[in-house]
């Protein structure tokens, strides 16, 4: 809410894990109903940001550890990745810094 409207885009990629409470082996449709139950839960305050469940976009960004922050610029280039969490005050100044440079032509 406070930087979408300066060109901030989130994008929370997940993948299955082969986990859901009282399922012993479930399906990956019974672990997409999980995922999208802990999304609704724990990161409500996300609305509507897309988070697909994708192994080869976790590769692609480079995931290793949940969360990992990756902040990428105007001109796609990675310039914080952070396997671990930030407090919102870093995250903000961060989010900042990126958002007042300019896209290079």
């Amino acid at each position: 809410e406070r930087f979408g409207p300066r060109g901030l885009q989130v994008l929370a990629p997940t993948r299955r894990y082969g986990s859901v409470p009282d399922v012993e082996h479930p399906s990956p449709e019974q672990e997409d109903r999980e995922i999208e139950r802990v999304w609704r839960t724990a990161y409500s305050g996300l609305g509507d940001t897309p988070h697909p469940v994708s192994d080869s976009m976790l590769l692609l960004y480079g995931v290793s550890s949940t969360p990992t922050i990756a902040l990428v610029d105007r001109n796609g280039v990675t310039r914080l990745y952070r396997p671990a969490r930030l407090s919102e005050c870093e995250l903000a100044g961060r989010i900042e810094e990126l958002l007042k440079q300019e896209p290079k032509r």
